[in-house]
């Protein structure tokens, strides 16, 4: 089975979980694994992340959501 996975977590125990599901899935499955999360923007200066959370972020998932659905996946 054709399976995209897109997630969007910050570090810490639920990405973990996730990068174990997509272990787990991958045994199985083809997987293609689409992540709009970047751990490079740590920055304490709220208004930058804001306006990166606001519009970058969301472009890039747009960007991400045209991809999958342009793909033949049985499972997003």
């Amino acid at each position: 089975m054709n399976i995209a996975v897109y997630f969007d977590l910050p570090q810490g125990g639920a990405s973990r979980t996730m990068e174990k599901l997509i272990e787990l899935l991958g045994k199985n499955h083809n997987l293609t694994i689409f992540s709009g999360n970047d751990a490079t923007i740590t920055t304490q200066f709220r208004p930058l992340l804001d306006f990166y959370g606001l519009v970058i972020a969301r472009r890039t998932q747009k960007k991400i959501a045209e991809e999958i659905n342009k793909g033949d996946f049985d499972l997003v």
